[in-house]
């Protein structure tokens, strides 16, 4: 037998399943944007982080809330800085020039999410740090991003993990309370903050694993957990799957834990799927240099034909889009 140069996670049965049928919801950090982008690569009924990265469990509780019971922003939850508006429950990527402006890409938005939350069956939520970040004119209002205004303007504490159990089980609450045969899948963030340092990250990740090990015993097989985190911290030791600021996750990195997802909450079917599109998706990426000749025709005939196939065995499937920008080729042949 072979030596085992790594320490293989073993991943828990999983209780439920995702498939391109299921409507899936993504909240939590930057490595939800990642996951959440792969699913809609993958032809998923998906919406990703809506507010942008979210960081804290109870910032990401509060935001699941507000899309629920359809919560417009208030007054005092915009701010301005250097010319440019923001919403204290936003990610900066939502900045804006005017508060109108502003406003009305974050409304359009969350529209959007409110609308796309009514018929989700499936939440995912990744929690990356249980460090929050108070208004100290506002005690007890939990920013979802600092938008680099002066620190003295927060109070920065680490939540206990009774506090952030309360928060998410509200809101956990509240959406099994409006969809009685949802499921919500958790990951904790293998991105460590390191501005933290490396101890109190450690602390921090530790909280979060001890907060979704709480709700996953609570709420049973409606609430599962994906080892993301253990995954990099013992299967992927070596910093080349890290990308150049040594933090985030390489690419490489990234599909080893979506293949690794995918073993574990697919079906078996719905993997084969996955692999059929994914030969479309490259074979439409694919651009020889001659794309002139007849040979190049036939390879765009013998993709439809392939899509066709795939939409015969996989019904929920729409391929439409692929095969739209195919017969555009085709016409300028």
């Amino acid at each position: 037998m072979p030596m085992q140069w790594m320490t293989p996670v073993e991943v828990e049965p999983a209780p439920f399943r995702f498939s391109p049928i299921d409507r899936v919801m993504v909240l939590g950090s930057c490595f939800a944007d990642t996951m959440g982008e792969r699913l809609s690569d993958s032809k998923f009924r998906v919406d990703v982080n809506p507010f942008g990265p979210l960081y804290h469990p109870i910032v990401v509780a509060h935001s699941l809330v507000r899309l629920l019971d359809r919560l417009p922003l208030m007054d005092e939850e915009w701010v301005s800085r250097d010319g440019m508006w923001y919403s204290w429950t936003h990610h900066s990527r939502y900045a804006g020039a005017t508060r109108l402006a502003c406003e009305q890409v974050i409304n359009k938005r969350m529209e959007q999410a409110m609308n796309h939350l009514v018929g989700c069956n499936r939440l995912i939520l990744t929690l990356g740090s249980s460090y929050r970040y108070e208004l100290k004119e506002k005690p007890g209002y939990v920013v979802a991003n600092c938008h680099k205004f002066p620190q003295q303007m927060f109070t920065r504490r680490r939540s206990s993990i009774a506090e952030m159990v309360e928060a998410l089980s509200l809101a956990l609450d509240r959406f099994f309370n409006k969809r009685t045969e949802a499921k919500v899948l958790f990951t904790v963030s293998p991105i460590r903050h390191t501005k933290d340092g490396a101890h109190a990250n450690a602390v921090s990740k530790a909280l979060l694993l001890a907060t979704v090990d709480e709700l996953v015993t609570r709420y049973g097989d409606r609430v599962a957990y994906f080892p993301s985190y253990e995954i990099v911290m013992d299967e992927l030791r070596d910093y080349r799957f890290y990308a150049e600021d040594m933090v985030h996750l390489s690419a490489q990195a990234e599909q080893y834990i979506w293949d690794r997802f995918k073993c574990s909450f697919m079906t078996t079917e719905t993997q084969q799927a996955l692999k059929a599109y994914a030969k479309i998706r490259q074979a439409i990426a694919h651009r020889p240099f001659n794309t002139a000749g007849k040979a190049y025709r036939q390879f765009i005939i013998q993709t439809l034909l392939k899509i066709e196939q795939v939409e015969k065995k996989f019904t929920y499937f729409d391929l439409s889009q692929e095969k739209e920008i195919l017969n555009k080729r085709l016409d300028k042949l």
